[in-house]
C-alpha cells in the first residue's frame, strides 16, 4: 500500500512511468504462473517422449537402429503388402492382420541388413493338413518364427501349461476369463513341421508376440530359444539374437534360396486356407469349455436300476391258492443339486494401455 501511495502521489512528469510499474507489479503473479505452467508442460512432454522412445523403440546398437513404419506411410511399398496383397482398408479392419503388420513395422529395419520376412506361411503336415505360421524372418543367424496374439487384458501362462488365461474386466466389478491354447506349444508345432520341410541344419528361434494393449502377469519360460514379448519389445528381442548369436549359419544366397522356397507356401489356394480354417475349428471344438483346476459339472444322480427278480416257478397244483411274486420297492426320486453361486473376483484394474 505504501508503494501504491508513493506512486499515486508522484509528480505528473513521472506519472506514466509509475503507472506502467503499477500495472507490471499487478500482472507479475500472472506472468510467473504462466511461465511455470509452460515449463511444467514442456518437462511433461519431454518425459512422455522419452517414455515412448523407451517403450516403442529398442535400444540402438552398432548393427541396427529401429525406425517403426507408420500404418499409412508407404504401406503399398512394404513387404507385407507384396506378400499378402491385402488392401490397406482390409488389413486395418482385421484385428489379426493388423497385429501382423504392427509387428512387421518394428522389424522392417532388419530388411535393410539383409533379412527376409514372410507372412502366413502354410506348411504341410505328414497327414496332408496344413499349419499356418503367422510370420517368420530369415537371416544369417537362422530363422525366427513369430506367433502373434492380438489380445488385451491380463495374460497368465507358463511354458509347461496346456492352457493360458486371458483376464478381462467384466460387469459389476467381476473378471471375465478366457482360456486359449499355449502359444509356445503352438509355435513348437510350427517349428517342427518347418524343420521337416527344410531339413534345417541351422537354429530356429521361437518368439510369441502379444499386443501392446495387454499386460503380462505370470509368464514363465525355461528355454533360451523361446521368448514372449510385447510388440514394442520385438525389435529389441530380435536385436539380441542378431548381436549375440553366430551370423554365419546362412549366407545371402542361402537366405534367398529359403525365401524363394517358402514364398510359394504363402501363395496357396483358397481351398488350402479353407481346409486349415476347418482344421483349427475342429481342434477348438475338442477343447471347448476347458478350464484348468475347475470342478466337473454336477448332474442329477441317475437312480440305480432295480434288481432283476428271478421268475417264480409255480409248484404242482395243490389245494392251496398260488402266491404272487413280490413287488420291488419304488426307486427314490432324483435330487438335483442347486447350481453354485457365481463367484465374484476382486476388482480388476483397467487393461494396460501404453502412453501415446
Amino acid at each position: 500500500m505504501q508503494l501504491i501511495n508513493i506512486l499515486t502521489n508522484a509528480p505528473s512528469s513521472s506519472s506514466s512511468g509509475g503507472l506502467f510499474l503499477l500495472v507490471f507489479l499487478l500482472f507479475l503473479p500472472l506472468l510467473l504462473t504462466g511461465f511455470l505452467r509452460a515449463v511444467r508442460r514442456t518437462l511433461r512432454r519431454k518425459r512422455r517422449r522419452n517414455n515412448n522412445r523407451k517403450r516403442y523403440n529398442a535400444q540402438p546398437s552398432s548393427n541396427y537402429r529401429v525406425t517403426r513404419i507408420p500404418y499409412s506411410h508407404n504401406y503399398y511399398e512394404s513387404s507385407y503388402y507384396k506378400v499378402t496383397h491385402l488392401p490397406y482398408e482390409e488389413m486395418m479392419a482385421d484385428k489379426g492382420r493388423r497385429g501382423e503388420y504392427n509387428t512387421y513395422s518394428y522389424l522392417s529395419t532388419f530388411e535393410n541388413l539383409g533379412a527376409k520376412i514372410l507372412f502366413n506361411v502354410y506348411v504341410q503336415k505328414p497327414d496332408g493338413t496344413y499349419t499356418e505360421i503367422d510370420q517368420l524372418m530369415i537371416c544369417g543367424n537362422g530363422i525366427i518364427v513369430f506367433e502373434i496374439k492380438n489380445y488385451k487384458g491380463w495374460i497368465f501362462g507358463s511354458e509347461d501349461r496346456e492352457k493360458w488365461c486371458q483376464s478381462l474386466k467384466g460387469a459389476d466389478h467381476t473378471s471375465q476369463k478366457e482360456y486359449f491354447y499355449n502359444p509356445i506349444w503352438q509355435n513348437d508345432n510350427h517349428i517342427k513341421f518347418l524343420q521337416q520341410s527344410l531339413n534345417a541344419g541351422f537354429p530356429i528361434y521361437s518368439m510369441v508376440v502379444f499386443s501392446n494393449e495387454c499386460q503380462f502377469k505370470e509368464i514363465n519360460t525355461t528355454r533360451n530359444n523361446v521368448r514372449v514379448v510385447h510388440e514394442y519389445e520385438v525389435a529389441d528381442a530380435v536385436g539380441n539374437i542378431w548381436n549375440n548369436t553366430p551370423s554365419n549359419y546362412l549366407s545371402p544366397e542361402g537366405i534367398e534360396n529359403i525365401y524363394n522356397k517358402l514364398y510359394s507356401l504363402t501363395q496357396v489356394s483358397a481351398e488350402v486356407k479353407a481346409q486349415h480354417i476347418q482344421t483349427v475349428r475342429n481342434a477348438q471344438g475338442h477343447t471347448a469349455g476347458y478350464a484348468p483346476n475347475s470342478a466337473a459339472p454336477q448332474t442329477a444322480p441317475t437312480p440305480a436300476p432295480a434288481a432283476a427278480t428271478p421268475p417264480v416257478v409255480s409248484p404242482a397244483p395243490t389245494a392251496t391258492a398260488p402266491q404272487s411274486a413280490p413287488v420291488p420297492p419304488a426307486a427314490p426320486p432324483a435330487v438335483v443339486p442347486a447350481p453354485p453361486k457365481p463367484r465374484r473376483d476382486k476388482i480388476q484394474p483397467p487393461p494396460f494401455k501404453p502412453t501415446k
